[in-house]
């Protein structure tokens, strides 16, 4: 049996009586197969919407919506699932109506039996009611069932009009496009423009500017292979306020970028935007791209970007949303996963999300990663984030199972609240900044005692060489390890299975060995 002694405890960042709520939670809601692709945040509880299954494949995606109360427990879960018609919520966001109290709008795709793919915007009541239903069609002459209408972003205009940007293909030019169209509440459509280029389009985030829109999106040329793009650029297109086509802009041609995931507007007219460095492996025929944070004046002139550089492998990052802070700077959420070598065939592995500050003229100031530290699900995605009405962040995605037991779900809903620091653990931003003599390891573990959960905040450090961090029972039993790469990063370890006792956290490196006693109480 191994033999532990406790070398010592800090005790960092206590939590103050005004300390915000965090929490992690990954329900499936009795379905094989949940994901949550968009959220929505008000003082008293949490929206959130997107696509459920209740049979193994092949199988027809249902809408799934929630409601959470500001802990993160399920209010309200409703379905809208047929046997015969499919419901795709993937990437739409979801939208307060300003005509209608209590009422969201969600865009999505819409397939009946044995008919084409309509776009959709599903109007939802607050309680879950499912209200009705906006269908549109593909601006193309159909041409068979795989016609292609993917509705991507949603903006409300006061008196209830919808602008929507939509990807479709030309089946005639063998290219995607962007159909950019506003409709009045009950679906009649008040103006419609297809933008065509001469290669893909794609359309992202709809900025609504006092003289039009702005659709940030990504131009691309493919490849062979699942996300292999040899070349792809930021692609803007402006529109006036009557859907009247402007002007647009593609990054430069000796660039690998990775589009305009999401884009503001500052106060004198210049834009930040979320897009990406990319850059080619030819060994296996792959691109790769970084997340960056660029700022450009209103002439289009790129003021500065930095570039989100990952400490190991190859990372691919898909950031969501930019968060405009007090300091003048910005906050940038989102998730990386490491690609192995066979990432054509769609291999991924050491998925976190993360939070990214920056400051106002660009340079970064720090990362924090949250980190799963289970054998089951294998992968955790995030699909969209918003900022609560306590200056927290709320995180909703998806844990996916690439090998899933019998009866086991293979997809699980997946959200999670830090506070306005980006912690889970409250206080990591004071672990950042502790100072531990003749140590080079800062960390907090919360809660403790715990009964499902158990976070480890690693705070920066300079080590050369990865930490192993081992869970072991009062036995000696091995519960549960990883090797930590690097460090703002919290683990988060899952002990809902786990016997009531006592458990002892241990890190090693280069010879030196550190241990945290925690309680587990269920």
């Amino acid at each position: 049996m191994l033999r532990f002694a406790l070398l010592f405890s800090l005790i960092l960042g206590h939590l103050p009586l005004s300390a915000q709520v965090t929490f992690n939670h990954r329900y499936h809601f009795g379905s094989t197969n949940c994901v949550l692709t968009s959220v929505y945040a008000t003082d008293s509880c949490y929206y959130a919407s997107g696509i459920v299954a209740d049979t193994a494949a092949p199988y027809k995606t249902g809408h799934i919506f929630v409601k959470l109360s500001l802990e993160g427990e399920v209010l309200i879960n409703k379905w809208l699932v047929s046997p015969t018609d499919t419901y795709g919520f993937w990437i739409g966001t979801m939208r307060p109506s300003p005509i209608e109290d209590n009422t969201f709008l969600i865009p999505g795709y819409y397939i009946e039996e044995d008919s084409l793919t309509k776009g959709v915007v599903l109007k939802i009541h607050a309680e879950g009611e499912h209200l009705d239903m906006v269908t549109f069609g593909s601006p193309y002459e159909p041409i068979n069932d795989l016609v292609f209408v993917r509705p991507i972003d949603l903006f409300v205009e006061p008196n209830g009009d919808m602008v929507l940007t939509t990807n479709t293909f030309d089946y005639d030019l063998n290219i995607g496009t962007i159909y950019f169209h506003r409709m009045a509440p009950d679906g009649t459509i008040l103006f419609a423009d297809v933008y065509t280029s001469d290669i893909t389009t794609g359309g992202w985030k709809i900025l609504r500017q006092t003289d039009g829109y702005l659709i940030g999106g990504m131009a691309f040329i493919s490849g062979p292979g699942t996300f292999n793009y040899p070349q792809r650029y930021v692609q803007l297109i402006k529109y006036s306020e009557n859907g009247d086509f402007l002007w647009d802009y593609r990054s430069a041609e000796d660039e690998i970028r990775a589009g305009a995931y999401a884009i503001i507007e500052e106060a004198d007219g210049s834009l930040v935007m979320i897009s990406g460095l990319g850059y080619r492996d030819e060994q296996f025929e792959v691109t790769y791209a970084h997340t960056s944070l660029m700022k450009m004046s209103p002439s289009l002139d790129i003021l500065w970007e930095t570039s989100f550089q990952p400490s190991y492998g190859n990372m691919n990052y898909r950031a969501k949303e930019i968060f405009p802070q007090s300091d003048g700077g910005y906050y940038v959420a989102g998730y990386e996963t490491f690609v192995r070598d066979t990432f054509i065939l769609n291999d991924y592995e050491d998925d976190k999300a993360f939070l990214w500050h920056v400051s106002a003229d660009g340079d970064s100031l720090w990362t924090r990663y949250y980190e799963f530290i289970t054998d089951k699900p294998d992968t955790h995605w995030v699909h969209d984030v918003v900022q609560t009405s306590d200056g927290g962040y709320l995180f909703v995605g998806e844990a996916h199972d690439d090998d899933p037991l019998p009866g086991d779900p293979s997809q699980q809903a997946w959200f999670f609240k830090t506070d306005e620091y980006g912690c889970l653990v409250p206080g990591c931003q004071l672990v950042d900044v502790q100072e531990v003599a003749g140590l080079d390891l800062r960390y907090e573990v919360y809660p403790n005692p715990t009964t499902d959960w158990l976070y480890l905040y690693l705070g920066p450090w300079s080590r050369k060489n990865p930490l192993t961090i081992s869970l072991y029972d009062q036995s000696g039993r091995l519960v549960q390890q990883t090797e930590a790469k690097r460090g703002s990063t919290t683990y988060l370890f899952s002990m809902a299975e786990q016997a009531p006792g006592a458990y002892y956290l241990q890190a090693t490196s280069e010879g030196q060995v550190f241990m945290q006693e925690l309680v587990v109480k269920q």
